[in-house]
């Protein structure tokens, strides 16, 4: 939820440093002081505990120890070709691996990505959650591990370009001037030579650098590519970088919900992105994250509890009010059990006079 929003509330997950040390742990209370403190750091949301379903948990496709390795990983990435040096190929593999173990450990989880990033750090979290995505696509695809060692790699440095751009300009708040934006579309570019310059970097990687801006009907950059001219690793780059993009608000205004994103995801596939890419990644990904509050056809205002793997559209629900949207004792439906009841909308929370009602803190 937004973080001014959050006063009060017990944190649903960890916060952690650029060093790989907890800031605030998970169950602690924020306070006016936090709120403050993660706002300055460039934090506009937060998770947050739902006291109606404690024990619901967001299903992230990977580790949290991978995810936090992962994005520190990038960071020291993007710092070191900033300054000069050479890239780790070595750490990079290790964290792909251990990306595609997470991932092979449970195939049958829908997932939700980390949402939560703040300025400074926007950039490396993307580039984890690109990576994930693009494996969970190939790995839809059966694709061999070989080939998602690569793809994976490519992925998790596909903005590895962005290093030869003054930080200044990459965590501006505001609209980008028209030298700004040549400057930033010449990652791509600058991503391939980086790449390209490292004997450990297999082509096809760099390739997802050089190519994740291509669009099908030739819109993208740098070179304009049409559909079979992009390398399918890059068009699956592209359907994940976008995904993010889309789902955290970056270049595409205010954080919306990943029902609409992936609203969004379908109108655009065929005309600018690989259609079959597309599908997949709607396969996989959580329509309805876990811990979402949401609104039913019947009225009734609902948490969501957990996922039906093979319909991600119609997850279980714990239902929380009645149709007048009074409180009620909680109670599960399986919207897969029952093709008349749909989601209509989702909430950024449930309304003040539900969360301070007397009878709250009956089911509370």
């Amino acid at each position: 939820m937004p973080i001014d929003n959050a006063v009060g509330r017990r944190l649903g997950r960890t916060i952690w440093s650029d060093d790989r040390k907890p800031l605030l742990t998970a169950g602690t209370v924020l306070t006016s002081g936090y709120i403050t403190a993660l706002r300055r750091r460039g934090y506009r949301n937060v998770y947050v505990i739902n006291e109606y379903a404690p024990d619901v948990q967001l299903d992230d496709a990977i580790n949290e120890n991978t995810r936090v390795r992962a994005t520190i990983l990038v960071r020291e990435a993007i710092v070191a070709v900033s300054d000069g040096k050479r890239l780790d190929m070595g750490k990079v593999v290790s964290v792909v691996d251990q990306i595609l173990d997470d991932l092979d450990s449970n195939p049958r989880l829908l997932v939700s990505l980390s949402t939560l990033r703040c300025h400074h750090d926007a950039t490396f979290v993307h580039s984890v959650n690109v990576c994930v995505l693009s494996l969970l696509i190939g790995c839809s695809m059966y694709y061999p591990r070989r080939d998602l060692m690569k793809l994976g790699i490519g992925a998790i440095l596909h903005d590895i370009g962005k290093a030869r751009i003054p930080n200044s300009v990459l965590t501006k708040a505001a609209p980008y001037t028209d030298d700004e934006l040549s400057l930033i579309s010449e990652h791509p570019r600058d991503g391939y030579g980086i790449l390209r310059g490292l004997e450990e970097c297999s082509v096809l990687s760099a390739h997802v650098a050089f190519q994740h801006h291509e669009r099908l009907d030739g819109s993208g950059y740098p070179r304009g590519l049409r559909a079979t001219q992009i390398h399918r690793f890059a068009r699956i780059a592209a359907v994940a970088d976008v995904y993010d993009l889309i789902s955290s608000g970056r270049n595409y205004g205010d954080q919306i919900s990943p029902n609409r994103a992936a609203d969004i995801l379908l109108l655009m596939s065929e005309t600018l992105f690989d259609g079959v890419a597309v599908r997949k990644l709607l396969e996989k990904v959580a329509i309805y994250p876990n811990g979402s509050v949401v609104r039913i056809n019947t009225g009734q205002l609902a948490v969501v509890a957990r996922q039906n793997s093979d319909l991600n559209e119609r997850p279980v629900l714990r239902l929380l009010t009645d149709e007048r949207c009074n409180l009620i004792s909680p109670s599960e439906l399986d919207l897969r059990l029952f093709g008349d009841i749909e989601i209509v909308s989702v909430l950024e929370d449930l309304p003040e006079k539900l969360r301070h009602s007397p009878k709250a803190k009956v089911l509370r």
